[in-house]
């Protein structure tokens, strides 16, 4: 029998509930200041103001990723599932994990195309992670939670390969970025309208490229003054 669990996302407030934060070093600073998120999807540069959305909160105590912690007489583990975010963390509760974004379900990736990540490889080193670990229920940000890890791990690397195929087959012909996302969108059929939308893609498409750089499959070149891409 599918298990059915839903986990609603809120908004916390800690002045108004009183609630402890507990977060990991690195994803506090955005947590605490919603717009370095804004500025590195800039750049670095001061956003567009329809890019400031977030509002913050104060992280009322830190997690080591690896950790094992008491709070409130329950026995808590925090793995590290980095690749979604810079320094996501699980949260293992006896035999159940919740995930966040460590892996997608089905839903999520039939939905969405180019699903968002920071760092492809540890993205990929959180999903070899869930697969080898021994919880009996896995709970993801998005979608049912699930207890055949194995079969939605798969999903998730395939989905991965299919990505890094289609950007290779893109970089035959030397790409300024723009000129990549131009053609990913097309072929992917994604229609953009607004800044929201493309920041995050083009994150994501920078960490296949910075994955595929390092391991040698792309090299970096200059076009037209621009920084471009190809295969090697």
């Amino acid at each position: 029998m599918p298990i059915k669990i839903t986990v609603v996302p809120i908004i916390i407030y800690r002045s108004i509930y009183n609630l402890d934060i507990f977060a990991a070093y690195k994803e506090s600073l955005f947590i605490e200041n919603p717009l370095f998120e804004a500025y590195c999807f800039s750049s670095g540069a001061s956003p567009l103001e329809e890019m400031k959305t977030l509002l913050p909160s104060r992280v009322t105590d830190f997690l080591l990723p690896g950790e094992k912690k008491e709070i409130k007489g329950g026995e808590f583990f925090f793995p590290s599932l980095v690749g979604h975010s810079i320094d996501q963390i699980g949260v293992g509760i006896g035999d159940i994990l919740f995930c966040g974004d460590a892996f997608f379900s089905p839903y999520v990736l039939e939905r969405y195309k180019l699903p968002f990540l920071v760092d492809l490889d540890r993205f990929l080193a959180s999903l070899e992670y869930l697969k080898k670990s021994n919880y009996r229920v896995f709970i993801p940000a998005h979608g049912e939670a699930t207890t055949d890890i194995e079969t939605v791990v798969d999903l998730n690397i395939a989905k991965v390969k299919k990505i890094e195929e289609d950007i290779l087959n893109l970089l035959v012909e030397e790409k300024s970025i723009e000129d990549l996302l131009e053609a990913l969108f097309s072929y992917y059929e994604i229609k953009i309208s607004r800044p929201d939308q493309y920041f995050p893609l083009k994150t994501t498409v920078m960490a296949y490229l910075s994955s595929l750089s390092n391991r040698k499959s792309i090299r970096t070149g200059i076009k037209g003054n621009i920084l471009s891409w190809r295969v090697n």
